[in-house]
């Protein structure tokens, strides 16, 4: 969508004027991380990994090769 992210919640969505990158410098790395060129999940919502996808609640999402490894390397700090 361009310049333009839409962030879903538990109760709905909303779409903002921004880019993933500069939403991404504004939320806090100790909550939030990029898992995607097109994706970015709350650690708190992540509920497993499975190969190349991540569950966060009723949605799966894809891991970019990219973001992989630091993606594991993230959750063995934190469990």
């Amino acid at each position: 969508m361009g310049d333009y992210v839409t962030i879903y919640t538990t109760t709905g969505k909303i779409t903002i004027h921004t880019n993933l990158k500069a939403l991404e410098s504004k939320l806090p790395s100790s909550m939030f991380m990029r898992v995607h060129r097109s994706f970015m999940i709350s650690l708190l919502h992540l509920q497993s990994i499975e190969e190349n996808k991540l569950q966060a609640g009723t949605t799966t999402l894809p891991i970019g090769e990219a973001f992989r490894s630091k993606l594991i390397k993230r959750l063995k700090i934190i469990r």
